[in-house]
């Protein structure tokens, strides 16, 4: 369980961001909550996911920033961690995943709602080769 940073409701770590979509009194903050989260100089997540870095003191760090957005899962708003694609190539970690699969009883995926399922996952390798080379440059 995590606390949700818009509205401070308790929610489950790897549904934040649909909570955020949904039930959450800040109701459409989902973009702002996202820059919030990784206002910092970067670090660990609760759940021990890297936040991406947020640095606008360079023009490299303007690209470092762009690429983390394109790195970051929707669901746990952190850097992919084993990184799964659905077949309408949306990724999210394959923790995130599995846990809305779990969770509802629609097996869809979470941000189109195209009908999904677990056999339809498969691990996205050239992602995660990306994420060891932007942890690289972040450090």
């Amino acid at each position: 369980m995590t606390t949700c940073p818009v509205c401070g409701e308790q929610v489950q770590a790897d549904l934040c961001s649909l909570h955020l979509d949904t039930d959450c009194s800040g109701g459409g903050r989902k973009e702002e909550v996202r820059d919030e989260v990784g206002s910092g100089n970067g670090g660990e997540a609760d759940s021990g996911k890297t936040v991406p870095k947020r640095d606008t003191g360079s023009e490299a760090a303007g690209g470092l920033n762009a690429l983390a957005a394109e790195l970051t899962c929707p669901i746990c708003l952190c850097v992919f961690e084993d990184a799964h694609s659905l077949p309408c190539s949306h990724r999210f970690c394959l923790e995130c995943i599995l846990g809305c699969f779990k969770s509802s009883k629609r097996q869809e995926c979470p941000l189109c709602k195209i009908p999904a399922w677990k056999r339809d996952l498969t691990r996205d390798v050239s992602i995660q080769n990306i994420i060891a080379a932007y942890r690289r440059m972040a450090a």
